[in-house]
């Protein structure tokens, strides 16, 4: 059937010499459009061109298959109605030399057309990542060592203050951070030179940065003029608070003279000499509370901003800053030229092993068709003869070095418009590949002003979605995106239209789904990603009995399935886990390859383990792990009869003594002392039962089949020997039947291939692959579990946004919107900007001090503008993936004040959301949110929180087809006790059917048998019916918390009081600030990484430590916000704290040690810790239980601290409950470190002699 286009898809097609920019947004056709346009210039039947006289580049090697095969298929049809036209059987014969390519392959042809140009040898090879990853290591290592050895004070100082102290890993992070930067860069070395020591100082506007920065401000500063205007026009209501208007007045001026600043001296003096009034004391019985509160939240906002202005960039004076900058140059300078130095030798290391990467391709194609003075060279003159049009797909992608190649070659030398670009700036979403979108802007605003030879076409219709599902996104996003974030007005010119024909059905509007994060919402032990998992859960079992979805082959409504669903989210994660974990549990088939964890899985871990003793023997962790495996076959009894026969050597000596025993035939006994240890003796039957003469030929086997493995290697690459052992082992068909076995073979699948890639590299040996793969484990590179391959046709899909771009699903639940945003590139050591260079602290090397400069928080400033404009433009592709439903989810954590902070919109008359809110925003929620308050749909939320809906905004009416809805965690309990009720009554309904009496007439006797067979069997009671509701595994947590609820109802039955209801609006009632949950974790969090042995406990000492944890990325801003260093500092000068650094001293302070520990039932089920909600059991089935002596639970936990003294074990527990009676934390604490002791003993056979709470609220020891 023929295809319809529309004018502008026309337009598109048919437009010849200019160079064209299609705006093509989501689901518009843009590759259909663009295939299309390349088939009309081929058979354009006045002047017909060749496909290879087209170059077309392309974003992905996915993205080129699909496009060279639509067009092969296109010629292929127009080749059977026209078998004679021989231009057409030509083009058939050149689509498989066209180039339609990757940027990445088409710089490989380039380079490898004019190697001589830039003195590289024509059999170079592209470098494996892991492989190039190595090498950077390898010479990084040996450029630092080199600076040390020579001594220069500055690299020593720079060193000094930017290294951790114990390694230079920060160091090395912050070079090859700021070489990444540099190869997104033309001319690498010319960037860099330009960023060293250019700390420009405040001087007027003629700096860059610092008037990016300005401008950052005026905008600020522009919505705090706004809340100014909206508290003055309350102000001036019938009802509102006149008495404030003077002060507001004051304000808007104060705000106004702040706006009219240009230089940043000017600025200075207005923000600084910026005094707010007091309010106004007056009292009148006619304003409105609610108003006059309102005006106080405004002003407030507005106060506190300008605070934060101060403190982050007015604090100190002009001149000041100037000093402050000085000092920060000699570091730029030394940071800049050991950059350099690196950059230097890995090129020189690359070139010896004639490795090239693919930014080496780019910087060698740029160097062939540029010359010095920026023109094109006579290679660039004679491809750009070749092509009569150069496409670029995804061009909002593109950087730098890609933009000046691809004009290098384009007609513009000799006055051609041959230059075809298509893309989307709203998803430009890989700014971590340093993808430049400002060059697609610069060209949409200078294109759409009709620039001579140029034109931009508008591409606006979606044929993806339904019009609701549109109506929602543009609702939001014309709110949300404007230049200042995201880019790109989002205007009439970028918002989307409806062109899909859907068969009329249900309308479904667009659902937000937001789960109150309490404190106490995960009481029942899930976290509230578990919850949020669970929403969605429920969602897809309620849409899977009444959504019809359209078709794709039919075009008819039909039910949805599972594969209509997926889940798409942020980050994979520590997500994507959790959510394939809770929909398995609600029994909803789903399907997701994780991208992370490949090296952690078990038959990872044992197969390199495996290698890892082949290749040298002399490692007890990693032959232990091998000898327990199936690879070994000994037991934990086997093992330790060894290592007690052998106690004063190593494990690996101890077993080639063993081995040896067996093969020198000797026959000497081992007495039952020396194997179990003078303290434990014991009869050979007596706790071990195994035959030592057995146990000597096993472990002689073992060590004959390393040795086999060993003798193969000089001749076997590494991938066979994988194979054999794979084979002989039977390790294969083991993992094969544990479960997940498709993925676990696969996995081992990858790895031979990965070893098969590695041995094409420039690295040989079974040593330097274990290397290699030890380095991919240290620098966190990860394969992510492989893809088994198997199909599962109905199941749900859990990817995240990223790898979504460009497909589509009937419905789209994008998750985990309340997520923080992660700022770590903004709070690195160093800020580093395309266009602005290096921002980095002045350092006292003397004193240890560092400040910060005004560039480096310019810089900061301007990065956090550009992640917020990429978080908005990657919740756009999100939501744009769905065809006919979307659903949004998140968590809310303090809901009240979150709702407080979104509503102050509300009174915003602009159709635009503020700067400043948009700035100041930490999750998409907040963004989302505070433009769907100012609409009805979230009327009744409003309400709820006693906030009045905003009637006379323009936005109120509006049809933003969207639902929003709050979800209280119990409500997840009570949905799934309604399924349960459900489920009931169609047992009762089939019960009752069994139950009937059939007449003689109507039911046969083989009917008849077959009901009382089924009567029988469901009349029967399931004998272990009590064992069912056993758990199998209780936490610590859980045990103490059972306890502790039962002691809570009793103390209310005795004790309870009369609730008073306080007459103020929820939203006004003083709130905790922070739950204490999250204060415990990040005090415990920095307590698990001090180094107690070297700590001083000082306040200043744990200062410094956190910063560096937090500049690692091991520690994030927001605990350390949580945490009072004073408090740490006091403990860890406590005796308690002082006995702790004297065991850390000797290495045996242990910190965070999880346990698993086996009880008795009967224990765990007992009279204090039993609660008829909690366990769901008749007093009648515990009691059975506990009088059994078969039944166990397992008891889990993570000890805080324990250490060894005099033989003995002293254990710790940190708290920082509020609590301020001793006798408090003893009884709320002591079930919990009962257990804790009664593991310790159990584990280790020691005693635990004393144990403690150290309470920070109280700041001492508490002994138990």
């Amino acid at each position: 059937m023929a295809v319809t286009w529309t004018e502008d898809q026309r337009r598109v097609i048919d437009t010849r010499k200019k160079n064209i920019l299609v705006s093509a947004a989501a689901g518009s056709g843009k590759t259909a459009v663009l295939s299309q346009r390349i088939l009309s210039l081929i058979m354009d039947p006045e002047d017909p061109a060749d496909i290879d006289e087209l170059l077309v580049v392309t974003f992905t090697r996915a993205a080129a298959d699909e496009m060279r095969e639509r067009i092969r298929q296109a010629l292929e049809d127009a080749h059977r109605q026209h078998p004679r036209d021989r231009h057409l059987l030509r083009q058939l014969t050149l689509i498989h030399s066209s180039s339609i390519m990757t940027i990445d392959s088409f710089c490989s042809q380039v380079v490898r057309n004019y190697f001589q140009e830039v003195d590289l040898d024509p059999s170079f090879r592209v470098g494996e990542d892991g492989e190039l990853r190595l090498l950077q290591q390898d010479v990084l290592g040996n450029v630092l060592e080199g600076a040390y050895e020579e001594g220069e004070k500055d690299f020593l100082e720079f060193a000094d203050c930017y290294a951790s102290g114990q390694n230079d890993k920060m160091l090395e992070q912050l070079i090859l951070r700021l070489y990444g930067f540099s190869q997104s860069y033309p001319w690498p070395e010319q960037w860099l030179e330009q960023c060293g020591g250019i700390q420009d100082c405040p001087e007027g506007t003629g700096n860059h940065w610092l008037a990016t920065l300005i401008a950052g401000i005026h905008k600020t500063i522009e919505s705090y003029e706004a809340y100014a205007g909206m508290a003055l026009r309350i102000c001036q209501e019938p009802d509102g608070p006149w008495m404030y208007d003077p002060m507001v007045t004051s304000d808007l001026e104060a705000l106004e003279a702040m706006k009219a600043a240009a230089d940043y001296g000017a600025l200075y003096d207005a923000v600084t000499g910026y005094v707010p009034q007091r309010l106004s004391a007056k009292k009148d019985p006619a304003i409105s509370e609610a108003k006059k509160e309102m005006v106080k939240s405004l002003r407030e906002t507005w106060k506190s901003g300008i605070d934060d202005l101060k403190k982050k960039y007015f604090h100190q004076n002009e001149k000041k800053m100037q000093e402050i900058m000085q000092k920060s140059t000699w570091a730029s300078d030394v940071l800049v030229r050991i950059t350099l130095r690196f950059l230097h030798a890995y090129e020189e290391a690359k070139r010896e092993k004639n490795l090239v990467d693919f930014s080496d391709l780019e910087h060698d194609a740029v160097q062939i068709f540029c010359g010095e003075d920026g023109r094109p060279t006579d290679a660039a003159r004679a491809y750009a003869a070749r092509y009569r049009e150069i496409f670029i797909d995804e061009y909002q992608d593109s950087n730098l070095v890609q933009e000046i190649l691809l004009n290098s070659i384009s007609g513009e030398s000799r006055g051609l418009h041959n230059l075809f670009m298509v893309g989307d700036v709203k998803q430009s979403i890989y700014s971590f590949r340093l993808a430049r979108p400002e060059l697609f802007i610069e060209k949409y605003n200078r294109y759409g002003a009709g620039e001579e030879g140029c034109l931009r076409i508008d591409l606006k219709q979606n044929f993806r979605s339904r019009e609701e599902v549109l109506e929602s996104v543009n609702f939001l996003f014309r709110q949300l995106m404007q230049p200042d974030l995201g880019a790109i007005a989002y205007d009439d010119a970028a918002a989307l239209y409806p062109g899909a024909a859907y068969a009329p059905g249900q309308q479904q509007e667009t659902e937000v789904l937001l789960l109150d994060d309490r404190p106490d919402a995960g009481e029942d032990g899930r976290t509230a990603r578990e919850l949020e998992a669970k929403i969605c859960a429920d969602r897809i079992r309620a849409l899977m009995g009444q959504l019809q979805v359209t078709d794709k082959e039919t075009g008819q409504l039909r039910p949805v399935r599972y594969s209509d669903m997926v889940i798409l989210m942020r980050a994979m994660d520590g997500w994507a886990d959790v959510y394939q974990d809770v929909l398995e549990e609600e029994g909803i088939p789903c399907r997701t390859v994780l991208r992370s964890g490949y090296f952690n899985a078990y038959e990872i871990q044992t197969m390199l383990n495996m290698l890892r003793i082949i290749d040298n023997p002399r490692q007890d962790i990693p032959l232990t792990a091998v000898m327990k495996s199936v690879m070994g076959g000994f037991d934990e009894q086997e093992l330790a009869l060894i290592r007690g026969a052998f106690p004063d050597c190593n494990f690996h000596e101890a077993c080639q003594r063993c081995a040896e025993a067996d093969t020198t035939g000797s026959s000497q006994k081992v007495s039952d002392a020396d194997i179990m240890g003078n303290d434990r003796k014991a009869s050979r039957t007596d706790g071990t039962g195994k035959n030592w003469e057995a146990l000597c030929r096993k472990t002689a086997a073992f060590y004959a089949m390393l040795e086999h493995y060993r003798q193969m290697l000089p001749y076997t690459p590494i991938h066979q020997l994988i194979g054999v052992i794979l084979d002989e082992t039977g390790f294969s068909a083991c993992v094969s039947a544990m479960p997940g076995g498709e993925v676990r073979t696969a996995n081992l699948a990858m790895l031979a291939d990965r070893a098969m890639v590695f041995e094409s590299t420039s690295y040989k040996g079974l040593f330097h692959f274990i290397r290699y793969i030890d380095r991919m484990i240290r620098f966190q590179v990860d394969y992510g579990e492989a893809d088994a391959g198997t199909e599962r046709p109905d199941a749900v899909e859990i990817q995240s946004i990223h790898k979504s771009k460009g497909l589509e699903y009937p419905v789209v639940f994008v998750t985990g919107l309340g997520k923080r945003f992660n700022e770590m590139d903004a709070r690195s050591m160093a800020a580093l900007h395309m266009e602005d260079g290096i921002g980095m602290d002045a350092i006292d090397p003397v004193r240890r001090l560092r400040m910060p400069t005004l560039k480096k928080k310019a810089i900061q400033r301007r990065m956090k503008e550009e992640m917020l404009g990429e978080e908005l433009r990657v919740l756009y592709v999100a939501m744009t993936r769905a065809k006919e439903k979307l659903i949004l989810t998140g968590a809310v954590k303090d809901r009240e004040k979150r709702m407080l902070s979104w509503y102050r919109e509300a009174g915003n008359p602009a159709t635009t959301i503020t700067y400043a809110t948009r700035f100041s925003a930490g999750s998409c929620l907040d963004l989302i949110m505070p433009a769907l308050l100012r609409n009805q749909c979230c009327e009744k939320l409003l309400k709820e929180a006693d906030l009045w809906p905003p009637f006379g905004h323009a936005l109120y009416r509006a049809d933003a087809r969207t639902r929003v809805c709050l979800v209280e965690p119990f409500s997840l309990a009570s949905q799934s006790v309604e399924r349960e009720l459900t489920r009931q009554d169609r047992t009762k309904r089939w019960e009752a059917l069994l139950g009937q009496e059939a007449a003689d007439s109507t039911l046969s006797p083989e009917a008849r048998a077959v009901r009382d067979h089924l009567r029988e069997l469901l009349d029967t009671p399931y004998p272990w019916e009590a064992q069912t509701h056993l758990p199998v595994k209780l936490s610590v947590s859980e045990l103490k918390r059972q306890k502790r609820l039962l002691e809570d109802v009793e103390q209310e039955e005795l004790y309870q009081e009369e609730t008073v209801i306080p007459l103020i609006p929820r939203f006004l009632q003083e709130q905790e600030e922070t739950s204490g949950a999250l204060r415990g974790d990040a005090y415990h969090h920095l307590m698990e990484r001090l180094d107690f042995g070297t700590m001083k406990p000082e306040t200043g000492a744990v200062q410094q430590a956190a910063e560096q944890y937090i500049a690692v990325g091991v520690y994030t801003a927001e605990e350390y916000a949580l945490v009072e260093p004073a408090d740490i500092a006091k403990m860890l000068g406590s005796p308690l704290g002082r006995r702790m650094a004297a065991a850390a001293g000797q290495g045996l302070l242990y910190r965070e040690q999880p346990f698993v520990l086996g009880i008795p039932m009967a224990s765990a089920v007992s009279s204090e810790s039993l609660h008829g909600e909690e366990l769901r059991m008749t007093q009648e089935a515990a009691g059975s239980i506990a009088g059994s002596t078969d039944e166990w639970t397992l008891v889990q936990g993570i000890i805080d601290a324990f250490f060894y003294e005099d033989g003995e074990i002293v254990l710790m527990d940190y708290k920082t409950d509020r609590l301020y009676r001793e006798e408090d934390f003893r009884e709320r604490y002591g079930i919990q470190l009962e257990y804790y002791r009664r593991a310790l003993e159990q584990i280790t056979g020691k005693q635990v002699k004393e144990t403690w709470i150290y309470s920070f609220t109280l700041g001492r020891a508490i002994r138990l």
